[in-house]
Formats: structure tokens, C-alpha cells, sequence
């Protein structure tokens, strides 16, 4: 049952390593209310090389959420005098 509380935001080795070893991203859903996938995350996957592995499936789990555009973290630059 997965914890409504809980959110995630994964990377894509996670991903690709759970893919790998279970065959799907199931278990994630199983974990977590939230799984939130950067879309740079989104973009790696759906490259995939010459296998595109994963890439499929991936594309068939909406319920990840695959976020459409990059964060943008604002520099915090103090001038030092």
C-alpha cells in the first residue's frame, strides 16, 4: 500500500536498474503516491540508444509524472565587498 505522504523525484539509473530487475515500474506505484520524473529524466529514456530500452513502457505508465519542462534554479550570487 503505498504511503500517501510520499513523493519522489527519480533519476534515470534508478529507473532503468528497477526496469531491469522487475521487468516494470510497478513497484514504484506500490511505494509511492508521487514519482515525479524530471524531464530531463523523460528525454535520456525516450533517446534509449540503439535498444531504447525501457522506452515503451515508460511511454505506457502515465501515471509517473513527467514534468514537460526543466527547473530552473535561480542563482543566489551575493556580491562580496
Amino acid at each position: 500500500m503505498p504511503d500517501l505522504d510520499r513523493q519522489i523525484v527519480i533519476d534515470t539509473s534508478p529507473l532503468l536498474a528497477l526496469f531491469a530487475a522487475c521487468g516494470d515500474f510497478t513497484i514504484l506505484r506500490q511505494l509511492y503516491e508521487t514519482v515525479v520524473v524530471p524531464c530531463e529524466v523523460t528525454h535520456e529514456i525516450l533517446c534509449g540508444g540503439s535498444l531504447r530500452f525501457a522506452c515503451a513502457e515508460f511511454q505506457a505508465d502515465d501515471w509517473l509524472e513527467k514534468v514537460a519542462s526543466p527547473v530552473v534554479v535561480a542563482s543566489n550570487s551575493r556580491s562580496s565587498s
